[in-house]
């Protein structure tokens, strides 16, 4: 109690050493021969199209949307261009050939706001209906929506074509985004879900994080790391350091303070 902030680091490094230890299941049930690495497509189809859904529906569906989500999701888009501008610059000082830059400036940029962020936001401050709100909106309107539009558009200009990014339709019609959808309208409306229906959701949400880390470990392949380690460190020291101080910045010159300025 004197030290929220230590406890809120042990905390989160407590949930951060279970997630490592999911993981280390999924790829012994590779080593072994228990799983195919073929598996992991189809925990993350379950994910996308069942257990994320319900997450975010257990998440919004009846709590009202935070006065200061707007705000939440201007820091975290302002943090989002940020890490992308540095990860094209770190690419360009790591001399790399054509597409690794871009490869290198997405994966500098996005992060698993959903399979990981919002988990890990829930599992941090399961009180904070605010948190969890917050969260949710940075997943559907920054990660979700720049990544299928932006994010595809640029991929495809510096590598090899292939698939033309989703239409504005066809990214509102996955499970994911009708369930924000729905629960923003419930939210808006000051409308709860059914005592069953709630219990349901939050079942199938809690599920996510284990498949997620069940699915990674599956296609964990160490041998990916070797020749790639300077871009790999780069990346990480733009998403896991540089962008959350750029998110945190802003997020203060904004007003935001407790859990949504957390989250």
């Amino acid at each position: 109690p004197q030290f929220p902030p230590l406890m809120l680091l042990f905390d989160t490094l407590s949930l951060l050493v279970g997630f490592v230890a999911v993981v280390a299941v999924g790829h012994a049930l590779r080593a072994t021969g228990r799983l195919p690495a073929s598996a992991a497509h189809t925990l993350n189809t379950v994910v996308t199209d069942v257990t994320m859904p319900a997450l975010i529906l257990a998440t919004l569906g009846g709590r009202a949307v935070p006065a200061a989500a707007p705000r939440a999701v201007a820091a975290a888009t302002l943090g989002l261009g940020a890490a992308l501008v540095l990860g094209s610059i770190a690419a360009r000082a790591l001399g790399a050939s054509r597409p690794a830059p871009r490869a290198i400036a997405l994966t500098s940029g996005f992060s698993n706001t959903g399979f990981l962020g919002i988990p890990l936001v829930l599992g941090l401050y399961p009180a904070a209906a605010e948190a969890g709100a917050a969260a949710v909106l940075i997943d559907a309107f920054v990660t979700t929506l720049w990544l299928y539009t932006a994010g595809v558009f640029w991929a495809r200009r510096q590598g090899e074509g292939g698939e033309s990014a989703p239409t504005l339709r066809k990214i509102l019609a996955t499970p994911a985004s009708l369930a924000v959808v729905v629960g923003l309208g419930m939210s808006l409306l000051e409308l709860r879900l059914p005592a069953p229906v709630a219990r349901l959701a939050a079942l199938l949400g809690g599920a996510t994080v284990p498949l997620v880390f069940l699915a990674l470990g599956l296609r964990l392949d160490w041998k990916d790391v070797h020749g790639r380690l300077r871009p790999l460190l780069a990346a990480s020291v733009i998403r896991l350091g540089i962008a959350p101080a750029v998110v945190f910045g802003v997020a203060v010159a904004l007003g935001l303070r407790g859990p949504v300025r957390d989250a």
